[in-house]
């Protein structure tokens, strides 16, 4: 728990700017008991009014420039930080982290943010009440 809050006070951090999307699956999905989903689905709510932290939501029913795929991050544009069943993947050659960008910016275009990344995140919260 420590841990966890550690690495969440650098998104705190007004010098530092992230940029998260998210499939709308990562919000439904029921992969931990229904309170823990709840809580998390209440700590991205605040991250939807901006500053240096931007959420975005990729919705079930959003046209996609790119297929979803497996997660990963960007740093500095200079890494590609990426995960599959069995191993951790750092790339840092210029032409994977340019594939990387331009899948990115094709997501984040699919992406919705602020009031209509808010309703689907109520949506997730609703369905979540109604089924417990």
């Amino acid at each position: 728990m420590v841990a966890r809050m550690e690495r969440q006070r650098v998104l705190k951090d007004r010098f530092r700017a992230f940029h998260f999307l998210v499939w709308e699956g990562a919000v439904v999905s029921r992969l931990c008991p229904p309170a823990v989903l709840a809580d998390q689905l209440e700590f991205l709510v605040p991250w939807l009014a901006g500053g240096n932290v931007r959420l975005g939501i990729v919705p079930f029913t959003a046209h996609l420039g790119v297929p979803a795929g497996v997660g990963f991050s960007i740093h500095d544009d200079t890494l590609v930080v990426t995960e599959s069943w069995h191993a951790e993947m750092w790339l840092d050659d210029p032409a994977d982290v340019a594939l990387h960008i331009r899948a990115w910016d094709a997501l984040a275009e699919s992406a919705v943010y602020g009031p209509a990344a808010h309703r689907v995140i109520a949506r997730a919260a609703r369905a979540l009440r109604e089924t417990h």
